[in-house]
Parts: C-alpha cells; sequence; structure tokens
C-alpha cells in the first residue's frame, strides 16, 4: 500500500508540474498579446491626435482665408449673388442680379478660357440645369423648398 499512495503522488505532482508549466506559457502567451494589443491601441491614440491636428491646420478659417484670397481671387463672387441657407429654405432664390455693364468696353470680351479656368459657355449651361432642376422641385413640392 505504501508503495501505490508513493506512485500516485508522484504521478500526482508530475500531473500539477505539467498543469502548472502550462498555465505559465498561456499567461506568458497572454502577455505578450497584451502588450501587442497595448502598442496597437498607443498607435491608434497617436494616430488620431495627429488626424486632429491635421483637421485643425485644414479647416483654420484664417487659412482658408488666405488660400482663397490668393487662389480664387480672379472668380470671387463673379455674379455677385448670394444666397444664405436662410434665402434658400424661405423660397427667396430670385436675387438682385447684378448690373450689366454700361458699355462695350466694360463688358468681357468672349474669349476662350486659359489652361486651369473654367469655361464660362459650361458654367451658363450648369446654372441654366440647376433652375431648371429647381423650377421642376418647387413644382412637384407645391412651391415649398425642402417640403
Amino acid at each position: 500500500m505504501n508503495k501505490s499512495l508513493f506512485l500516485f503522488l508522484v504521478a500526482l505532482l508530475i500531473a500539477a508540474g505539467i498543469y502548472v508549466s502550462k498555465m505559465k506559457y498561456e499567461v506568458v502567451f497572454m502577455r505578450n498579446r497584451l502588450k501587442e494589443a497595448d502598442a496597437k491601441m498607443e498607435k491608434a491614440a497617436d494616430d488620431l491626435q495627429v488626424s486632429k491636428a491635421e483637421w485643425a491646420y485644414l479647416t483654420d478659417p484664417r487659412r482658408i482665408k488666405k488660400l482663397t484670397d490668393k487662389y480664387l481671387k480672379e472668380h470671387a463672387n463673379e455674379n455677385n449673388v448670394v444666397l444664405t441657407y436662410d434665402d434658400v429654405m424661405n423660397g427667396n432664390f430670385l436675387k438682385k442680379q447684378p448690373e450689366q455693364p454700361a458699355n462695350d468696353s466694360e463688358a468681357q470680351v468672349n474669349t476662350p478660357p486659359r489652361k486651369g479656368q473654367r469655361n464660362p459657355a459650361k458654367k451658363q449651361n450648369r446654372k441654366k440645369a440647376f433652375d431648371t432642376f429647381l423650377d421642376g422641385a418647387l413644382k412637384n413640392n407645391g412651391g415649398a423648398p425642402g417640403g
């Protein structure tokens, strides 16, 4: 009986040792996965901060104003008609049109656009298409915009 008890205890100790070793390696494996996950989270947080900083820079009103002045100076408010959100929602689509030039010398000469400039004929066609769309939308909605 003594010998069988001894063998049982040895087998039990060996099984316990194997179990503890297995648990140890699982804990080490899980720690490594946790470190990797933490590193990924930290990188994502850093990327998010960089993205927020870039967005703040790109949408800074002073920067946009400078770019507008630099690149849109010659196209700024070409026809002097500005519609606000309230104008559109209240149905005030017909604003006072800009004054026409008094004589031909003040009128722009129809020359083909230079490279990088927009074609005025295309712009006029787009305006006509939008006006047609807007008229149809108003008729379909009974004259109530957005409704």
